[in-house]
């Protein structure tokens, strides 16, 4: 074959470097630019499904107004740093991690501006009867971009260390583990933090419940919950589920009614009982062995009663026969119950059950007459 025809078919100079360092140096500006595009997608995502009141309203602080317009300023810094990244990947990565930070303030600070009664992670737990289908979607778009916005932020400041700086022959910059660890630390902290007690976003006032008796039957990772509630005008709730751990959504089902004259003056009597005065009044924990029956009562002074085989302490006659007395009771209607635990089952407990969902209904008066809230 003629050489100079073999010549011609060389390749040209800038493609006659080794293969390798070729396909790495483009595989880390493609790398780079769908980092950029993850983090600007989840910010318009979070913008997107802001509520119509809270997207540049009158009624917006000034801080909240200058965190907002800096999320949205970092999205043409996102386009242009990808731009930058196929002609000067180091000075890309600044300008990147410059955009990373421009939403964070802004995300923290509706995080934690009312962190005890609303955040993201505790917002995933509001049942159907709420409507809180869109306040759940902010939610988890607020939590994919904090998600993808930490990842990012450790990827690119490991990424613009120098390289000179080696731990046992390796350059930092070249690390991984710490992109998935630190953010993962955080993320613990966050969700630990956000969702304990178990309660769902807001408060409620109103007329509080006079009594209440949770019947729990837990065997291994069931349980079988059944609440009986009455009120100083009264009607009664009952209310019977099913639910296990390492389940996100359960529902049951659910009846009200009017108490007769009689079994309402036997609920007085209850409350003045002094079998009932004499019970240890014990914290209303979850039950954890793996088969236990537990009894718990709220509306007789200032403590929840907790009645299980766990801690030793029977249910005295007069609880069991009130509950079975009024469970029996006709009822007016029916409702379906739902509830939503982010924890999986391990965060939703006896108060939880007993219908304390909000913050301020786990709130109670000590002795000293200063409000104490779990």
């Amino acid at each position: 074959m003629n050489v100079a025809f073999l010549r011609w078919l060389e390749l040209p100079r800038w493609f006659q470097c080794p293969y390798s360092v070729l396909f790495l140096n483009m595989k880390s500006k493609i790398v780079a630019v769908l980092i950029y595009a993850a983090c600007a997608l989840s910010v318009v995502e979070c913008l997107r499904h802001l509520s119509p009141g809270s997207s540049f309203s009158y009624w917006m602080t000034d801080a909240e107004r200058y965190t907002q317009t800096a999320a949205v300023v970092s999205l043409p810094v996102f386009l242009f740093a990808s731009i930058r990244a196929f002609f000067n990947l180091r000075f890309s990565y600044a300008l990147a991690l410059i955009a990373v930070l421009l939403p964070i303030p802004w995300l923290v600070h509706t995080e934690l501006v009312q962190f005890k009664f609303a955040n993201s992670w505790i917002t995933l737990n509001l049942p159907d009867w709420i409507k809180g289908e869109s306040y759940r979607e902010m939610a988890e778009f607020k939590i994919l971009a904090s998600t993808v916005l930490m990842l990012a932020l450790t990827y690119l400041s490991l990424r613009l260390l120098p390289q000179r700086w080696e731990v046992r022959g390796i350059p930092i910059q070249r690390r991984l583990w710490p992109v998935f660890v630190i953010p993962g630390l955080i993320l613990a902290v966050w969700f630990f933090s956000a969702v304990t007690p178990y309660r769902v976003p807001g408060a409620v006032d109103g007329i509080g419940a006079d009594l209440r008796i949770l019947h729990i039957v837990k065997r291994g990772m069931r349980f079988e919950e059944s609440v009986i509630t009455t009120q100083r005008d009264r009607r009664f709730y009952i209310s019977h589920g099913q639910r296990s751990l390492f389940q996100y959504h359960f529902s049951g089902a659910g009846k009200m009614g009017v108490l007769p004259k009689d079994v309402f003056d036997r609920i007085s009597a209850f409350k003045e009982n002094p079998v009932i005065g004499k019970l240890p009044s014990v914290p209303a924990g979850r039950l954890r062995d793996w088969n236990s029956e537990g009894w718990y009562v709220a509306g007789v002074g200032n403590t929840r009663l907790a009645l299980t085989s766990e801690n030793g302490v029977a249910p005295p006659k007069e609880v069991v026969d009130l509950f079975n007395e009024i469970a029996i009771l006709p009822a007016l209607n029916s409702t379906s119950t739902d509830a939503r635990d982010i924890c999986l089952g391990f965060c939703y407990d006896p108060p939880a059950a007993m219908g304390a969902l909000f913050v301020n209904q786990r709130c109670s008066s000590g002795p000293e007459g200063l409000d104490r809230c779990e």
